[in-house]
């Protein structure tokens, strides 16, 4: 029986409107799943009721996070947060990990993972890193083709589900995980060492900065990722 996969919605506050990219849709279905998008509520009855009825969970891509959640003042370097999708995130990956409800989180996905766990975000890596120390992370290529290189190290469920220590990404961000707490580890980077993927410990849980779904159809070990979630 095919797998129902929860994929978070997106909202713009602008305009109060649901929307959501097509790939992360079609690489559920492509891949014998079945999505189901998930409207942004505040509330968490509904949230828990979101987590209940699907078999996993696909936290998508989107803008800043309000830094709040990790415990800063919010500046100029976020860009204007929605409050609406941060609560309705960060409730969805809290209940999805009590309940251990198998995920996949891209970008702002991963990104909520690692607040969750209790650790931080970089608010602009080119003015906290610095501009001189890191790759450019925003690449002006369309977004099916790679850019740059990351490491994943050997030993974490991530290089076994991608069958990979190494792997080709695209890459659309400013902001990075700059940190994970208890329970969760880093186990991919750049070779500039911003973070580019962390895991739960104890939980079934995968998050990736860049954006697999659109990589899905000509690189197998993103693919191997939507077979993961999915359990094909």
């Amino acid at each position: 029986m095919a797998k129902i996969i929860g994929v978070s919605g997106n909202w713009l506050d602008d305009v109060s409107e649901h929307r959501l990219v097509n790939s992360y849709v079609r690489c559920i279905s492509e891949n014998g799943g079945i999505p189901i998008v998930l409207p942004v509520t505040d509330r968490v009855d509904i949230i828990r009721e979101y987590c209940g009825m699907v078999d996993a969970l696909l936290l998508t891509g989107g803008g800043d996070v309000d830094p709040k959640y990790w415990g800063e003042e919010w500046t100029e370097m976020s860009n204007k947060p929605s409050i609406l999708r941060d609560m309705f995130d960060i409730a969805l990956t809290r209940v999805a990990y009590e309940s251990g409800k198998k995920t996949l989180g891209i970008c702002r996905g991963m990104q909520a993972m690692a607040i969750v766990s209790g650790g931080t975000i970089y608010q602009d890596i080119y003015r906290q890193v610095g501009r001189g120390r890191v790759l450019g992370h925003s690449q002006k290529a369309v977004r099916s083709e790679t850019s740059h290189k990351v490491l994943i190290d050997a030993d974490s469920n991530m290089a076994k589900v991608m069958g990979c220590t190494a792997a080709m990404v695209n890459t659309f961000h400013h902001q990075a995980v700059r940190s994970v707490g208890d329970g969760c580890r880093i186990t991919a980077w750049a070779e500039d060492g911003i973070v580019e993927g962390i895991e739960m410990i104890e939980k079934p849980m995968i998050g990736v900065q860049w954006h697999p779904e659109e990589l899905f159809g000509e690189h197998e070990e993103h693919k191997h990722l939507f077979e993961w979630l999915i359990n094909k």
